[in-house]
């Protein structure tokens, strides 16, 4: 299941975004709308709330007022209350995507730009014939994407913005608020650089609807299409070396190569994974017989703080590869996989900014490289 994230600040357009998404076959699911709805109906989410914020729930109804009374003057009571509210909305919306996945080729898209040899309009054939040029993919729209962990299950992050300027005219133009309501309004939300710094692809929208509308749909396009082509032509499969014991020796001349710590210092590391000495382990992605990304997991990846453990180690994806959603793949894989075997949380060290926190991870605190004079960011995922 190809899955596409939306977000991005107040006023910026991402309405016109997720019209053009569903448009052309995906299956949106707004994080608010869903929200409300369990707002309405589900009693986890309301006896949660009850046991957090007392007298915010009457006879399973949520006093609204009540509870904003609560929360929207005590910056502690609201993230209580997206600490109870986000977890839960985002295994809803991962339910109804999973529910959209076929039992045979749940992954694929089915294009006809691929099916009529690169056709450019068999998408148009199909509107033509009252379908939508593609389908089987899913869009979450979220403006709290990142920091629910939603975008690190996107294959595509987009981040919709538009200079300050215009998103203060376009709200004052929607909602009929005044100027300095407005410019309140974005005050307190997050700026636009960081949505920007986050996504995988940033949409600037300061001309008209119009406009915008028709630049998604190229770019929208072109991503489907890169997709259907990858799926078409290439197979990457993702494993843990137990499933593959047999790569242990090419795997670790592979991180060698990538990184020049000595190929026996990884084969120590394999040779304990493999023989059940130790859980955390090493995972791949190949395209065909190639190993073309891979990380793994340590106790600790040189730094001075030891008592933070276990470590993501060697991440690396191929230049020729990259893009392509592998190393969020890989990030998601061993996180899990670890959480299964009741390790967590996880920590990785670091020098890149706006790349991690698209998959779920949080700036922890600073260390000190061993051998380095300079300090380095931590990471983690909780």
């Amino acid at each position: 299941m190809f899955v596409i994230g939306i977000t991005g600040p107040s006023g910026a357009g991402k309405t016109t975004a997720l019209r053009v998404l569903e448009d052309m076959g995906g299956q949106v699911f707004d994080c608010d709308a869903i929200y409300h709805e369990m707002l309405r109906s589900d009693r986890e989410l309301l006896g949660r709330i009850e046991a957090a914020f007392p007298g915010a729930v009457k006879d399973s109804v949520l006093d609204r007022k009540a509870l904003g009374a609560r929360v929207f003057a005590d910056p502690e009571g609201l993230q209580r209350l997206t600490d109870i509210t986000q977890p839960l909305v985002k295994e809803r919306v991962l339910e109804r995507i999973r529910a959209m996945e076929r039992p045979v080729g749940s992954d694929a898209l089915i294009a006809p730009v691929i099916a009529a040899g690169n056709d450019a309009a068999a998408g148009q054939r199909r509107r033509h014939q009252g379908m939508p040029p593609y389908e089987g993919f899913a869009v979450i729209d979220a403006i709290g994407l990142f920091e629910s962990g939603l975008g690190a299950k996107c294959d595509l992050t987009v981040a919709v913005t538009a200079d300050e300027d215009v998103r203060v005219r376009r709200l004052m133009e929607r909602d009929g608020v005044s100027e300095e309501y407005a410019r309140a309004r974005i005050a307190a939300q997050k700026p636009a650089e960081w949505f920007a710094e986050r996504a995988d692809l940033v949409l600037e929208n300061n001309g008209s609807s119009e406009e915008f509308a028709e630049k998604c749909r190229v770019e929208f396009t072109r991503r489907l299409n890169e997709r259907l082509i990858m799926n078409e032509y290439s197979e990457y499969s993702y494993i843990t070396l137990r499933e593959r014991p047999e790569l242990e020796r090419q795997a670790a001349a592979w991180f060698q190569d990538k990184w020049g710590v000595p190929e026996q210092a990884y084969l120590d590391c394999m040779d304990a994974y493999l023989a059940q000495n130790t859980e955390l382990g090493w995972y791949l992605c190949l395209c065909g017989y190639e190993i073309v990304g891979g990380l793994g997991v340590i106790e600790n990846d040189f730094h001075d703080r030891k008592d933070l453990t276990p470590n993501v180690c060697a991440m690396y994806v191929e230049e020729a590869h990259r893009k392509q959603g592998i190393a969020g793949r890989l990030l998601n894989m061993a996180v899990e996989d670890l959480r299964a075997k009741g390790i967590s949380p996880v920590y990785l060290v670091t020098d890149h900014t706006g790349f991690y926190e698209r998959y779920g991870w949080e700036f922890f605190c600073h260390a000190q490289g061993d051998g380095e004079d300079h300090l380095t960011r931590l990471y983690i995922h909780r």
